[in-house]
């Protein structure tokens, strides 16, 4: 088990009924350049992605052993951060020039097509058989590996080693001035300049941060955060995306929830609707009032997450 990812191995055995270790195989990203490789991954967390294809003769160059039904692997974004589990379910030995149009969809690149999968694949072999010294053949031995995700950042518990601690009922009785302490009056929050999106023609919109890591935000809270939106009519949030669940919660007014590639499928919540977008799904918002209207919107980060945006210098809010 690689060192860096010992605390995520052990959130993920935690987990378990019984400890996964021995089922351990690698971690390990896809591809071998960061933007693949890092897409590829992305499509992992998505649910597109369920298969993976490598070389036989690689295996052998590098003393690698082949993945076998049940073994369990990391994946990782191309620095490494850990992103996922998953579950090997089925190996085939095959052919480059035998593999089906079932497995390239299943392997979910591109467009699912064979012939997109052929021609992606050509290039990643040839590649490979350069570094391996090995020459490109049409019956060349492919490992077509199947597998499932059985662990996600948002899985993870509230602690890394132990159930989440629990505060224990007392007679405490804060003054007003300390319940003061821990309210955040709106008239006095600053609008968050975080959202950069925000200058887009279009997207204009003020965000207040309300909950979250300090100082940024003027109640402290850990691993999530809580903002509040304005928006003039028409006014939106261009489509995002996220690795966890986020929340929108209508204020007043009446807003526009769209989602997906191109975000073609929507929905309107009224004052009060809330609405729970899952992990890895395209989202964004727009107010479709008459008038000014307030949206709150709340979007956890897990540990992993935040060492993946920490890793590449990027700090969350």
């Amino acid at each position: 088990m690689p060192p860096r990812h010992a605390e995520f191995w052990a959130a993920f055995a935690a987990t378990r009924a019984s400890d996964p270790t021995p089922r351990f195989l690698e971690a390990f990203h896809f591809d071998d350049n960061e933007p693949s490789a890092n897409e590829l991954a992305a499509l992992v967390l998505q649910g597109r992605k369920r298969a993976t294809a490598g070389l036989v003769w690689s295996h052998e160059v590098e003393g690698k052993p082949l993945p076998k039904p049940g073994d369990l692997s990391i994946v990782t974004d191309y620095a490494g951060n850990a992103l996922c589990v998953i579950e090997t379910q089925r190996v085939d030995i095959v052919p480059f020039g035998d593999v089906s149009a079932e497995f390239a969809a299943t392997e979910g690149e591109g467009d699912g097509s064979l012939h997109y999968w052929r021609r992606a694949h050509e290039a990643f072999f040839a590649r490979e058989c350069r570094r391996i010294g090995r020459v490109p053949a049409p019956d060349m031995p492919v490992v077509c590996e199947r597998f499932t995700v059985v662990f996600k950042p948002e899985e993870m518990p509230m602690t890394s080693h132990a159930a989440p601690a629990r505060a224990p009922i007392t007679d405490a009785d804060p003054t007003v001035a300390e319940m003061e302490a821990r309210v955040a009056r709106f008239r006095r929050l600053e609008p968050t300049p975080d959202y950069v999106d925000s200058a887009i023609p279009g997207c204009e919109r003020t965000t207040y941060r309300v909950l979250g890591f300090q100082p940024g935000a003027p109640l402290a809270a850990e691993g999530f955060h809580l903002n509040i939106v304005h928006c003039e009519p028409g006014k939106s949030a261009p489509l995002h995306n996220h690795l966890t669940q986020e929340v929108f919660v209508a204020l007043t007014g009446r807003w526009e929830v769209f989602w997906g590639p191109e975000g073609r499928r929507s929905l309107v919540l009224e004052p009060w609707d809330t609405v729970s977008i899952p992990p890895g799904v395209s989202r964004g918002f727009r107010n479709v009032s008459a008038e000014p209207a307030y949206l709150t919107g709340m979007i956890n980060w897990p540990a992993p997450v935040r060492a993946a945006a920490a890793a590449v210098g990027v700090t969350l809010p």
